[in-house]
């Protein structure tokens, strides 16, 4: 199997658990993902979103301070981001 490489992977990572998102960010890290952005809310989704635009999003949709579902909303219909096709889990 040839060596896989996610030098260049940027995933974004957001969980109000800290407990879970250390486990996610462990196992990530393990596999050669270095490029990874943490965060507990939907602000620091948003915020994440301005400055740039991850390859994998990785979240808890019942977030404190907003609609994840409306967010993707958004995102899949061109009005939040430039991938609406952005893979999320």
């Amino acid at each position: 199997m040839a060596d896989l490489k996610f030098n260049n992977v940027e995933v974004l990572l957001i969980d109000p658990d800290h407990g879970y998102r250390q486990t996610m960010f462990s196992m990530m890290h393990n596999v050669g993902i270095r490029n990874i952005k943490q965060g507990a809310t939907m602000a620091e989704i948003r915020r994440a979103f301005t400055a740039s635009e991850p390859d994998l999003l990785i979240s808890e949709t019942n977030l404190p301070d907003g609609d994840f579902c409306s967010f993707v909303y958004g995102l899949r219909h061109h009005s939040v981001g430039n991938n609406p096709f952005l893979p999320i889990l």
